[in-house]
Parts: C-alpha cells; structure tokens; sequence
C-alpha cells in the first residue's frame, strides 16, 4: 500500500489517485488542510460522520450539502469557511509590506496553496495549472480519498493527544 509521509504525518491508502503521477500532492495537500492548526479533532470527526453531505461546485446548497472546506469547518461556527474570502483568511497570511520587496500577498502565501488547489481540484477545474500540480491524478480523485486521509490523519492526532495525557500523568 502506497504511503505518503509529510510534516511528520504518514498517510497509507489503496486509492487509484496514488497509482499516477501527482497522487503524492493530492494528499500532501489533504493533510496540509486536515493538519491546520485551527482545524480540530472535532473537525475532522464531523467531517467523516457527514462524508454524505460532500458536494463539489458551491460551497453551500440549501439542503444542508455543501462542499469539503465547508463541512469541515462547520463545528468552527463563525469561523465556518462559507466563501472563497472566508478560505483565503482562513488559510493563508501575508508577509511584508506591499510594494516592498519580500512582499508576498495572502492569495500567494505558501499556506494558502494546498486549500486553493484542493478546492480547484475538486470543483473540477481541471486546467493547465490543475495538472501542472497533480498530473494525471486528477481524473481520479474523489471524496472516498479525502475520507480516508480525514481519517488517518485523526488517528495520528488522537494518538498524540492521548501521548501527551499519559506523559503529563492525566
């Protein structure tokens, strides 16, 4: 089984996104996102308990489907992402000062990068620059793989805290 080891997490799932060139990167990105420190545990459970509700193309419908960053976010409240500005404050930040040099804008910021193409990715707008990031792994993406990662990635998470709880003696 395929593994992907990144910021000191390790993902191993069967999934045809890792048979192709630019699997790897799906899921760098996918736990670059389920790693963000202002998403939870509590996050990522909402999100394996409501993978049904997963839609692609908007962020929200009517009927209480909506789309990934939107699920996972729904225990944050008012920090729930509900819109593409609510994603870029959410992920990303600014460093320097514009028109200075080393001024790099929040829509640019290396944090911001795998929530923009992840989103990009899943809402199927597959361009050039799509590909230039994930290859052929594109035509195979889908939420089982996101699923799968949300839960590995709790598994880790859980294990630490429970870690760090037996070393503090509680």
């Amino acid at each position: 089984m395929p593994a992907v080891h990144h910021h000191g997490m390790t993902v191993a799932v069967e999934h045809p996104v890792l048979w192709v060139d630019g699997g790897e990167q799906v899921v760098r990105d996918l736990i670059d996102v389920f790693a963000h420190p202002s998403i939870s545990a509590r996050c990522l459970r909402h999100l394996i308990a409501s993978h049904d509700r997963l839609i692609a193309g908007r962020y929200l419908l009517p009927d209480g489907r909506g789309c990934l960053m939107n699920v996972l976010t729904e225990p944050l409240g008012e920090k729930q992402i509900r819109s593409k500005g609510d994603l870029l404050r959410f992920f990303s930040c600014s460093y320097g000062e514009p028109g200075w040099p080393g001024y790099v804008a929040a829509a640019d910021s290396p944090e911001y990068q795998p929530a923009k193409w992840l989103v990009r990715l899943i809402d199927g707008q597959v361009c050039e620059q799509t590909r230039g990031r994930y290859s052929r792994s594109c035509e195979f993406f889908d939420y089982e793989l996101v699923i799968a990662v949300a839960a590995q990635i709790l598994m880790q998470r859980e294990a630490v805290a429970s870690e760090m709880l037996a070393i503090a003696g509680i």
